[in-house]
């Protein structure tokens, strides 16, 4: 389909940011971009919609532009509709892309510079034995694997809720982080993996005592381990102010299903006492943990609407979203009215 795409050179200042642009540049990516750049000068244009009047790709290389320089621009028309589908979709679609480990290290071998922002960025490039199994790309991208409906759910949810703040508990490599940061003007992630690039580095619980309070603007979070999060939740909410009634979403991923599978044991938070599992205790696993949540949040005065819940494809593994808003008079849990 032709939209009228050209190649202008248009004045840095007279270009207008995308109030929808979800990627952040770090201080190291913007020096390494001025270096090639004063280096090469410019290989790339950026991109542009006449129709709306907004960036839609390049908002870092204008950043770094004096007002009054001229810069490659490509131009074309599209409606806002599509504007937020390219802006959604351009850098991830060619994150996609497999690497040749030969040809990055043969390409590596014969690239030289003087520049210490550029030789910072080649020298932190992942190795070259590990690329096709890296999580992380140079651009700040996670590639790992996410089971899709679980991705598909998160998402929607994520859009459902208000676009403030979402706190990320178990934020692991990040695989759902970049999503978040496309909806929510503010994320917040922790994970006690040292190894992890979050903004902190505790046990969720931990976490959750010192610091829920100065973040109780959240609107969305995600307790997203493999491991079980219902006694990490148990404590959210009886840490709850009682003076809180906005509402928000929680997302959920227990994996206590492989225990009950594999290694024959009860949660004591699910099942009082504890104990052998039976295969009952498998099939009814999901309800158990809906059932829990809901007991949960009404003692602490919550309502909880569960907007989806899904197993994994071998059951072992619950991915569960909520909305969750203040109990009052006549409510049912559920959400309905008497």
């Amino acid at each position: 389909m032709d939209r009228g795409l050209r190649l202008e050179y248009r004045k840095a200042s007279e270009l207008r940011a995308n109030p929808h642009n979800w990627r952040k540049h770090s201080l190291p990516q913007r020096k390494a971009l001025q270096s090639v750049i004063d280096e090469v000068g410019w290989a790339g244009a950026l991109l542009y919609n006449e129709r709306t009047e907004r960036l839609i790709d390049g908002h870092l290389r204008q950043e770094i532009s004096n007002n009054g320089d001229t810069v490659p621009v490509l131009v074309g028309s599209w409606t806002e509709d599509e504007e937020r589908l390219i802006l959604a979709t351009l850098d991830p679609i060619g994150a996609m892309a497999r690497t040749d480990k030969d040809a990055i290290t043969a390409l590596l071998e014969t690239v030289e510079t003087n520049d210490e922002s550029i030789q910072s960025l080649l020298d932190n490039l992942p190795q070259p034995s590990s690329l096709d199994l890296a999580k992380e790309s140079v651009l700040g991208y996670h590639l790992a694997d996410v089971y899709a409906p679980k991705l598909a759910y998160r998402i929607e949810a994520a859009w459902r809720a208000r676009g403030t703040l979402a706190l990320e508990l178990f934020a692991g490599s990040g695989q759902l982080s970049d999503w978040y940061r496309r909806r929510f003007r503010d994320v917040v992630t922790n994970d006690r993996e040292q190894s992890m690039a979050t903004d902190w580095h505790e046990t969720a619980k931990d976490w959750l005592e010192k610091h829920l309070q100065e973040h109780s603007g959240f609107t969305f979070i995600d307790f997203d381990d493999e491991g079980t999060p219902l006694e990490e939740i148990d404590c959210f909410f009886g840490l709850l102010s009682a003076k809180r009634r906005a509402g928000f979403v929680l997302a959920l991923t227990d994996g206590f299903g492989k225990s009950l599978k594999y290694h024959g044991r009860r949660s004591h938070i699910l099942w009082p006492g504890g104990g052998r599992s039976t295969t009952k205790d498998y099939h009814e696993y999901e309800a158990r943990v809906t059932e829990w949540m809901g007991n949960r949040a009404s003692g602490a005065g919550w309502v909880g609407d569960l907007w989806s819940s899904i197993r994994s494809e071998r059951g072992s593994v619950l991915y569960q979203t909520w909305w969750f808003g203040r109990a009052c008079k006549g409510t049912l849990r559920g959400g309905a009215s008497k």
